[in-house]
């Protein structure tokens, strides 16, 4: 227990040290967050009850996905130019009337409509922390505010994961309708993604303004020490490491439900077990940092 009081204190002391803004930024991903991964276990699961087979639930998923990056890639060069006072409460809001639609809709259209634009709002908060941060930081506990807000992500897999389950299991053994009990448990991780509107919305810091010129010079200089082939090397492993995620985790939950025949409740728990390790050693980070 000696390390992990020791670890609870440093954190405990650089948290005195955010400030109020990061604070809210915390609280309104933790909120978004458990609604983004309840939706994300139960999906599929819903899909499934709905009469969908694999490969098309595959592709819903994908679309997901292809919302997210034809949203990142546009937002990592407007963010700087967008009020974080108005673009994250817009986005928490949208989040959730988005999950309201994958659980709503009646078609497979709607659904992958509503799939698309969650994957595309889920990437604003992705692309805007770091700038964010990094305004709202300074350089005494920074590391601690990176750390920890890559371990609330985590942590949102743990209890959006571990509610998911129990919510749509307590539902459909009290109404016997299992496809209701799963539109009602997204209509709470809907409801959860609307309530981080309320933290995002108390944020006091607008935009930088930086003057143009400088920053397109700023700019210009940057793209003109890219070394093309260490961003290759650098990407490299992460794009494997990606493709290998993208073929199992997604379909872990139908794994679990098809072959070992779990409950959903189940299913949620096995999943938040494995964010647990990796919130670990997330958390570990700042500590591990320094010794190196």
């Amino acid at each position: 227990m000696g390390p992990i009081r020791t670890l609870a204190k440093e954190y405990a002391r650089a948290f005195r040290l955010f400030s109020r803004d990061a604070k809210l930024y915390l609280a309104g991903t933790f909120l978004v967050g458990i609604g983004t991964n309840l939706v994300s276990l139960l999906l599929s699961l819903y899909l499934k009850s709905l009469g969908y087979d694999e490969g098309r639930i595959g592709g819903f998923l994908s679309v997901r996905a292809l919302g997210s990056v034809l949203v990142a890639l546009p937002a990592s060069f407007l963010i700087a130019k967008l009020d974080p006072r108005k673009l994250l409460p817009s986005a928490a809001v949208l989040a959730a009337a988005s999950y309201a639609a994958q659980a709503l809709a009646s078609s497979g259209a709607g659904i992958s409509a509503g799939v698309l634009s969650g994957g595309a709002f889920s990437a604003v908060f992705q692309v805007a922390g770091g700038p964010f941060l990094m305004r709202s930081s300074g350089e005494q506990e920074r590391m601690h505010l990176f750390a920890l807000n890559g371990a609330t992500s985590f942590a949102t897999g743990i209890v959006g994961s571990l509610v998911a389950g129990l919510i749509k299991d307590a539902l459909a053994t009290a109404t016997g309708d299992e496809r209701f009990a799963y539109r009602a448990a997204i209509m709470v991780g809907a409801a959860f993604a609307l309530c981080g509107m309320v933290p995002f919305a108390a944020i006091r810091s607008g935009r930088p303004r930086p003057d143009g010129a400088a920053a397109r010079g700023r700019l210009l200089g940057v793209a003109s020490r890219i070394d093309a082939k260490l961003y290759l090397r650098m990407l490299a492993p992460h794009f494997l490491v990606g493709c290998g995620a993208g073929l199992t985790i997604p379909y872990l939950n139908l794994y679990f439900k098809d072959v070992f025949g779990m409950s959903d409740s189940a299913i949620g728990a096995a999943v938040a077990a494995g964010q647990v390790f990796t919130l670990v050693g997330i958390s570990a980070g700042p500590a591990l940092a320094r010794r190196i």
